[in-house]
């Protein structure tokens, strides 16, 4: 019964992580950051490093006229920021589970690391303009 429970409360724990990536990207959106040279969609892979932090989400992004976009909706550049020669910088969540990262993006590929360091967390993440 204890290491069941461990195992919800791990998976809740960490299962977190996915939505956290997602649900707060919309706040405070502002002006386009990404140059237009990386506009179209683009598939995100992301990944927890293996051991208690272990999963993969994969995502539709869309990069339009400079401005970055999920579900059609404009991404906080607080939250994700694309420069216009195509660095990456992530910053999801707060406090606890606060998730950074850094990467870039070329023509057609992008890759990156992040950390949630409350979570004692690692991971990357990988795109691929579709």
């Amino acid at each position: 019964m204890t290491v069941a429970r461990h195992s919800v409360r791990r998976a809740v724990r960490f299962g977190a992580l996915v939505p956290l990536f997602c649900a707060l990207l919309f706040a405070f959106a502002g002006e386009p950051r990404a140059g237009e040279e990386f506009d179209g969609n683009w598939s995100i892979s992301i990944f927890g490093m293996p051991g208690k932090c272990q999963f993969g989400y994969r995502m539709k992004m869309t990069i339009d006229n400079g401005a970055v976009l999920y579900r059609g909706r404009q991404v906080s550049p607080q939250a994700i920021y694309v420069s216009a020669t195509g660095d990456v910088k992530l910053r999801l969540g707060s406090g606890k589970y606060t998730v950074v990262g850094t990467g870039a993006l070329e023509s057609r590929r992008g890759q990156g690391r992040w950390t949630a360091e409350g979570l004692s967390c690692t991971g990357w993440w990988r795109a691929v303009r579709q």
